[in-house]
């Protein structure tokens, strides 16, 4: 009785999943309107991508067939394939004429499986295979839609089975109906995409024109967005496929992402220019920069990466990349840039719409009108406040200019006025001046000798002016050689090469007059005990300049040479007095300087155990620096803010001496403001701080390499502009 009752429940089970996956067959007749697919098919998911036609009508897979549910045949990004399972009954007059068509021209593959009587009458089933991966010649109907003829040879009940898999968005929007009411739709839908390309299309050409006549590059970058959205657009809707390329499916999967890419490349381009985004923030400009590289990425990424890889990634950017758009907007309407609210205006227009797009592909709205074509709208509704944007952005232009040009007319119409009474009143004087004439013709001749007497006289006057312009050029050529003169006399006056590498060694020297002499100067001496190193700059440049280094040098061989001061602080020091003693200070209110540095090294020192020995150094407004060769190091020695002389009072200078340690390969750097004061190319000066980053970088090599290194550092950043003042370095190794 037990087994009777099991065996009585295991039938009943099993009739009710047979009820279950088979349910009342799609009854088709005469006033049978749209149906959707979704609504009447089961449905199966092949996770596997294995199964083929004779596994799906097993048993063993039948009870898997399920009613598709309320979401609909949206699946979003997945790589499955999907079975559909259709049962349909032609009720109505005519077994033909009856069409499956899909809505969705991105579709990689699509099998439909139907079942007809062969040539013998015997059942067999038949198989049609189309997609976008196939020429669109294999297409049962020339469409950009998948439309497929129902095949029906009796009233009884057919079974239609039908596979899809794409690596874009899954999802099947099927629908079947009449060919009448297919062909009415289908018009419809393609006058509705004719007007969306028109209108796209001519305000595309529209802002290129503007291009051509304004040379505006805003008008171009526009044109160039709209041109591929527009493209991209035809692409995914299959037109592009259907008219410009069918026998290339290659070419119609590549051309989304590609033209994809290319428009978020040329709308961030177009929104970097019309927003002037290099005016505000930086994190702005570099936001778009890196747009700019995805959209790139994404054009090149559509030529060699996986479809659906390069598709889903750009749907996810989309959305990012147009929010992004809406919030640098919001931030310059904010600045006071008013033409940005109608840029705001039109990228929410279209995030709306790519919001419904976006939303669809990835299976969170279930197809219709607004969903399918919420992108054409919003481009639609995007050109035209862009077009707004860009029209009132540069109305304020024509506005100046509409009233620059009234100004102007009325400036030449005051002009033509007064042309016209200048030449009224001409013409009166004209014909005095002929009356005039009349009787000055009977003069002329009484007037013949004295035009010849004054001949006379002005080719003697262009006589003296020949001799006094050969006087000028005379002098001229004095004032040169005078100027030779002075410039070998200041030469001779500095210590030539061969003193200098006898007292200094290991060193160099780059001098450089602003002009033909120089205010800068340097002195050496050497003795038996020590050898001493003053560095000078003098007040100002030229020829004053010149005369004030002659005395300073005559006042520091006096201090020196003759009084036999050889500690740099008190050198510095008498040097301070003499001067004010030299050009009187106290009375005579002239405030000339000299800047001055001086560095003692006595020679009989005994190094310590790493070759250590003692400098002294006094300084006084100039630069000197210390490279350790050990350490890579430089240090500033600091000395007195104030130049030696300029002072009515003749107080002594609180001058310091200072005394450093150096070792082998240590490097002592002494110049003068004509260095740190040269200008770039941006009419600044280099300043200190970039002198010592160049400082550091020569430091190292050999002493006779560091002039060379230093004048192209300076070349490259000042591309020989001129210089402010003199330029005096010295370079001194030790050993």
């Amino acid at each position: 009785m037990r087994f009777l009752w099991l065996s009585l429940w295991c039938y009943v089970w099993g009739l009710g999943l047979v009820l279950r996956a088979q349910p009342e067959p799609l009854r088709l007749q005469t006033g049978t309107g749209l149906v959707r697919v979704a609504n009447e098919a089961l449905l199966l998911v092949d996770t596997t991508n294995t199964l083929s036609l004779e596994d799906v009508r097993s048993p063993q897979y039948q009870r898997y067939f399920a009613p598709v549910g309320s979401k609909g045949l949206n699946f979003g990004f997945t790589k499955h394939s999907y079975w559909l399972r259709l049962d349909i009954e032609n009720l109505s007059p005519s077994l033909t004429g009856w069409l499956l068509w899909v809505e969705y021209p991105v579709i990689d593959e699509i099998q439909y499986y139907y079942e007809a009587p062969d040539a013998y009458g015997k059942q067999r089933w038949y198989q049609l295979t189309l997609g976008d991966h196939y020429a669109f010649d294999t297409r049962p109907i020339r469409d950009r839609f998948f439309v497929i003829p129902l095949n029906f040879h009796n009233r009884a009940p057919h079974t239609f089975y039908i596979r899809f898999r794409t690596s874009s968005s899954s999802q099947f929007p099927a629908y079947i109906s009449t060919e009448a009411t297919y062909y009415q739709k289908r018009q419809v839908r393609e006058i509705v995409y004719g007007i969306f390309y028109g209108i796209i299309l001519f305000a595309a050409c529209y802002h290129l024109f503007l291009f051509i006549g304004l040379r505006d590059l805003e008008y171009l970058y526009f044109t160039l967005a709209f041109l591929f959205f527009e493209i991209y657009l035809a692409s995914a809707n299959g037109h592009t496929f259907q008219y410009f390329w069918p026998h290339s499916p290659w070419l119609a999967n590549v051309a989304i992402p590609l033209t994809a890419g290319q428009w978020v490349l040329w709308a961030t381009i177009f929104t970097h220019h019309f927003l002037s985004l290099h005016q505000y923030r930086w994190w702005l400009r570099w936001i778009a920069y890196v747009f700019m590289a995805l959209g790139l990425g994404i054009s090149v990424g559509g030529l060699f990466l996986p479809y659906g890889m390069v598709v889903s990634f750009a749907a996810s950017l989309g959305l990012v990349f147009i929010a992004w758009l809406i919030v640098a907007g919001a931030f310059v309407w904010l600045q006071g840039q008013t033409s940005a609210l109608f840029f705001i205006g039109s990228w929410i227009a279209h995030l709306t719409g790519t919001l419904f797009f976006v939303m669809r592909n990835l299976g969170f709205l279930i197809d219709g009108f607004w969903v399918a074509h919420g992108v054409e709208i919003g481009a639609v509704l995007q050109a035209l406040l862009l077009a707004i944007a860009l029209s009132d952005k540069y109305s304020r232009m024509r506005l100046e200019k509409e009233i620059l040009e009234k100004q102007n007319l009325a400036q030449q119409q005051h002009m033509t006025e007064r042309l016209e009474q200048t030449v009224a009143l001409r013409t009166a004087e004209l014909q005095q001046k002929q009356r005039e004439l009349a009787l000055q013709n009977e003069e002329l001749t009484q007037q013949q000798d004295q035009i010849i007497a004054q001949r006379n006289y002005i080719s003697k006057r262009n006589q003296e002016l020949a001799e006094i312009n050969q006087q000028l050029q005379q002098k001229e050529i004095e004032l040169r050689q005078s100027m030779h003169t002075a410039i070998k006399i200041q030469h001779a006056l500095l210590p030539y090469p061969e003193r200098s590498q006898e007292i200094l060694d290991q060193h160099f020297i780059i001098y450089q007059p602003k002009e033909e002499v120089s205010g800068d100067f340097y002195w050496l001496h050497q003795n038996a005990e020590e050898r001493l190193l003053l560095i000078a700059d003098c007040t100002g440049y030229g020829v004053p300049a010149a005369m004030m280094s002659m005395l300073g040098y005559a006042i520091i061989d006096k201090v020196v040479l003759s009084m036999g001061v050889t500690n740099p602080q008190q050198i510095l020091q008498r040097v301070d007095q003499e001067i004010g003693k030299a050009l009187k200070q106290t009375q005579s209110g002239d405030r000339s300087t000299i800047d001055a540095a001086a560095v003692r090294l006595a020679t009989h020192q005994s190094p310590a155990a790493d070759g250590a020995i003692q400098v002294e150094i006094a300084v006084a407004n100039i630069y000197v620096y210390h490279y350790e060769a050990a350490t890579g190091r430089i240090h500033l020695i600091e000395g007195l803010d104030e130049p030696l002389g300029g002072r009515a009072d003749q107080t002594p200078l609180p001058l310091t001496l200072q005394t450093r340690t150096v070792r082998p390969k240590d490097t002592l750097y002494l110049f003068t403001n004509g260095l740190p004061y040269r200008r770039d190319l941006d009419n600044e000066p280099i300043g200190i701080e970039v002198v010592l980053q160049i400082l550091q970088q020569i430091a190292p090599l050999p002493i006779d390499q560091q002039p060379q290194a230093l004048r192209q550092a300076i070349q490259q950043l000042t591309h020989n502009t001129l210089l402010e003042d003199d330029l005096l370095v010295i370079g001194w190794q030790m050993i």
